[in-house]
């Protein structure tokens, strides 16, 4: 979110992309949007496809790593998974990245 404005950029994962060239682009991406007099807000709607692509220990590595540079940059990030199309046990794994976790109900919300 910028201070006067807010600005969308939007990637999608090309068919073929490695983990690598992945984390490089959005890398890149970050890098471009970061100003000193602004803090970066960052949504993520890959979770899904990083399970579904890879294994969890990889998709549980990109995300740390990920997490990490964010958290670097002071960055507010929000990921975004349907816990109903993932099975429990990845879930579990992938919780440790994360300070909160808020579900959706229909237009309700809570704290997990």
């Amino acid at each position: 979110m910028r201070s006067s404005h807010y600005e969308e950029d939007s990637m999608t994962r090309s068919k073929g992309v490695s983990m690598t060239e992945l984390g490089e682009t959005l890398v890149r991406v970050l890098d471009e949007q970061q100003t000193s007099n602004s803090r970066l807000t960052v949504g993520f709607d890959i979770l899904s496809e990083l399970l579904r692509l890879f294994d969890t220990e990889t998709a549980f590595k990109f995300v740390h790593v990920l997490n990490s540079r964010l958290a670097n940059m002071d960055a507010l990030t929000h990921y975004y998974l349907n816990p109903n199309a993932q099975p429990e046990s990845e879930i579990n794994v992938l919780k440790e990245l994360f300070d909160l976790q808020i579900r959706a109900k229909g237009s309700r919300f809570r704290t997990v």
